[in-house]
């Protein structure tokens, strides 16, 4: 038996996915971590940092962007502080793991068993546990067209173990773009 590492990308980019048929899932197998990890940020960048229908090009989600920078938005008022400012400092944290770097999440709010996630009380939760970040539309936000998904455990990939990335940009609009990547370690004969 051998090891090897698998990098699986299945994404709707550069287009929306309007039904799953938009995408059809890329597999790499690489036989070192760093070369599997050095291929899935390569991946990465290419993919956030040209526009497209989920990326600007400069690294950030065009409707998660706008979704934070939206001052009319009524969600965003100076009893709930919770949404904009952790809103914004998870946009920074995916920006950095877009960019290929080590990024500390420990300025977002932490969840456990007590504490099972944080939210808006209106379209969107969150959790955060272990070094995974889970942003997702809840309450009122998926009846309302706000059910997105950015889910990973990628701001420190020091270590050798399973990575994922998952992002659904379902902020509003009628169709969502999807990017879903996986790095794995698996045996083969």
């Amino acid at each position: 038996m051998k090891n090897i590492w698998v990098l699986s990308i299945k994404t709707s980019l550069p287009d929306v996915c309007i039904h799953i048929g938009n995408y059809l899932p890329c597999f790499y197998a690489y036989e070192n971590f760093e070369d599997a990890k050095a291929a899935l940020r390569e991946k990465l960048k290419e993919f956030a940092f040209s526009d497209n229908s989920m990326f600007d090009g400069n690294g950030y989600m065009k409707y998660f962007k706008e979704y934070i920078d939206d001052s009319n938005n009524d969600i965003f008022d100076d009893e709930d502080s919770f949404e904009k400012s952790v809103l914004e400092k998870l946009q920074s944290a995916l920006k950095s793991v877009f960019e290929g770097k080590q990024t500390d999440i420990s300025n977002l709010p932490k969840t456990n068993d007590e504490i099972k996630e944080v939210t808006d009380s209106l379209y969107l939760s969150m959790k955060n546990q272990d070094g995974t970040v889970d942003l997702y539309g809840d309450y009122e936000g998926p009846l309302n067209d706000y059910n997105p998904k950015i889910k990973t455990n990628m701001f420190d990939m020091s270590e050798e173990k399973d990575y994922f990335l998952y992002l659904n940009d379902m902020f509003g609009q009628y169709a969502s773009s999807e990017l879903y990547i996986d790095l794995k370690k698996v045996e083969v004969n």
